[in-house]
């Protein structure tokens, strides 16, 4: 059992839910900078491979679907 006094535990807990809310804040900063890296979408990918519904895979020009009639 640590040995410490209420102090030690409030100084402990408040540093690390401030860690948690630091890093949780780089974290989602981090998703929404770096939104297509984490999607897999290449950069370099031409418009028309990344159009909804034009391919049944994104960006796999192999399956491109067929137009209706």
């Amino acid at each position: 059992v640590f040995r410490t006094s209420p102090r030690g535990w409030f100084t402990f807990a408040h540093a690390t839910f401030a860690l948690l809310f630091f890093f949780g804040h780089i974290w989602h900063g981090s998703r929404t900078l770096f939104r297509d890296v984490f999607a897999g979408v290449d950069p370099d990918l031409d418009e028309d491979q990344v159009e909804w519904g034009v391919f049944q895979k994104v960006g796999d020009v192999s399956t491109r679907k067929k137009e209706a009639v």
